[in-house]
C-alpha cells in the first residue's frame, strides 16, 4: 500500500495544475506548422429521406474521426501536457495517460477520408445519388471539419437475377427461400447483402460444401436503370483450384484431447481408442470420458459434412471449460467420385481456471480448412 507521505506530493502537484489549467491554451507549445483537430460536424439536408434507415443519425455521427477531448477548462489536455515523463509506468505516467488526453493533430487526409467514409456508408444504404462536401475551418491553429450531405433518393431493388450454377441449384431454394432476405421492391441495403452471403454459405456448408464461404457469393449492383432503382445480379464464385465446388462426405473424425498448440509431436506416439466406427480418440493421458465425447460431437462419419454441426460441436466442447484451445482441421482425401474429408479435432487442455470464449472461422489454407476457438 502506498503511504500518505508518498501520495501527498502528487496531490499538491495535481492541485496546482488544476488551479492553472483554465488559463492554459490548447495550442500552447504547438509548432507553427501543426494544427489541433477538434472534430467534425455533419449536417444532413432533407433528413426525412433517411427515415427508413434505423439509427441513421447515430451511425452518421460515428463515421468521422473523433476530435481532441479537452474536458472542462481544457483539464484533460492540460494534465497531459503538464506531466512530462519518459517512464512507461508509475503514478505520474498513470495520471498522464489515464486522466489526461493526448491532443489529436490535424492531417489534411482527415477531410478526404471523412468524405470517402460517409460516401461508403450512404452507398451501402442505397443513397447512390447523395452529394457530400466537407471543408475545414481553422482559427488560431485549431481546425474543425464541417460536412454537408445532400441525400437524394434512396434506391430500391427493381429486379434480382439468381445464379445458374450447380452449387446454387444444390441448395434447392424455392422462390420464397430465394427472396427470404433480399427481394424486389425493398430498399437496397449492403448489410442485407452481407447477411444473404452468410445465409447462403451456411446452407451450402450444411449440404456438404465444406470449403464454401461467404466470399464465394458475389453481388453485382447495376445502378444504370434510372428511376432510383437497381438491378441485382447474384453470382457464385468458384474456387481457384478446381472448376466447381465439391460436396464432401465426412469419412472419419480423429480427436486429440492432449494436443499442445503448435507442437506437432503432440499428435504422434499416442494410444488409439476407437469409440465407434469412424470416431477415434488419440491420447497420451486419459483426460476426458470417451462416452462424453461421443455425445458432444454432433458430426457423423459417413454423412455429408455439415458446418453447423461442426460449429455447435466446438461450442459444446468450449462449454466444458476443460480446454484452452480447440482447433478443427478438415483434410480432403482423394478417393474419386464425391469429395471425402477426414476431420481432426485438436484439444489443448486448460490448466488454469481462466476461461475466455472466442470463435474464429478459417478458410482453406494449404490442403485443410476448418475452425478454431479459445
Amino acid at each position: 500500500m502506498i503511504s500518505n507521505k508518498l501520495i501527498l506530493p502528487y496531490v499538491i502537484l495535481l492541485s496546482a495544475l488544476l488551479s492553472c489549467l483554465s488559463s492554459c491554451s490548447l495550442t500552447k507549445g504547438l509548432p507553427a506548422d501543426e494544427r489541433l483537430y477538434m472534430g467534425t460536424d455533419v449536417h444532413i439536408k432533407d433528413k426525412s429521406k433517411a427515415a427508413s434507415v434505423p439509427d441513421f443519425d447515430f451511425n452518421m455521427k460515428k463515421i468521422p474521426r473523433p476530435g481532441t477531448t479537452t474536458g472542462l477548462f481544457n483539464i484533460f489536455t492540460g494534465i497531459y501536457h503538464a506531466l512530462q515523463t519518459d517512464r512507461k509506468s508509475g503514478f505520474k505516467h498513470w495520471i498522464k495517460t489515464k486522466v489526461g488526453r493526448k491532443p489529436i493533430l490535424y492531417d489534411a487526409q482527415y477531410l478526404r477520408n471523412t468524405e470517402a467514409r460517409l460516401q461508403y456508408y450512404l452507398n451501402g444504404k442505397g443513397f447512390f445519388s447523395s452529394d457530400i462536401g466537407c471543408e475545414s475551418v481553422e482559427e488560431d491553429q485549431i481546425v474543425r471539419l464541417t460536412c454537408t450531405v445532400d441525400l437524394g433518393e434512396r434506391y430500391t431493388i427493381d429486379s434480382i437475377v439468381f445464379p445458374i450454377d450447380s452449387t446454387y441449384a444444390a441448395l434447392r431454394l424455392d422462390d420464397r427461400l430465394q427472396r427470404a432476405v433480399i427481394r424486389e421492391g425493398t430498399y437496397y441495403d449492403r448489410e442485407r447483402l452481407d447477411y444473404e452471403r452468410l445465409r447462403l454459405a451456411t446452407l451450402a456448408q450444411d449440404m456438404g460444401f465444406a470449403d464454401f464461404g461467404s466470399e464465394n457469393i458475389f453481388f453485382y449492383v447495376d445502378t444504370a436503370l434510372g428511376s432510383d432503382q437497381v438491378h441485382l445480379y447474384t453470382q457464385v464464385v468458384q474456387p481457384s483450384d478446381s472448376t466447381l465446388h465439391t460436396r464432401y462426405i465426412l469419412d472419419s473424425i480423429h480427436i486429440y484431447p492432449n494436443y499442445t498448440l503448435g507442437v506437432d509431436d503432440s499428435i504422434t506416439g499416442l494410444d488409439r481408442v476407437e469409440i465407434k466406427p469412424g470416431l477415434t480418440v488419440w491420447e497420451s493421458d486419459h483426460y476426458i470420458n470417451h462416452e462424453l465425447l461421443d455425445r458432444l460431437i454432433l458430426s457423423r462419419p459417413g454423412a455429408f459434412y455439415k458446418g453447423t454441426a461442426e460449429r455447435r460441436t466446438v461450442n459444446r466442447l468450449l462449454d466444458l471449460g476443460l480446454f484452452r484451445y480447440i482447433n478443427v482441421k478438415n483434410h480432403p482425401v482423394d478417393t474419386g467420385g464425391y469429395g471425402h474429408i477426414t476431420q481432426d479435432i485438436l484439444l489443448t487442455p486448460e490448466r488454469l481456471q481462466n476461461i475466455s470464449g472466442e470463435v474464429e472461422l478459417n478458410n482453406r489454407s494449404g490442403n485443410f480448412f476448418g475452425m478454431g476457438a479459445n
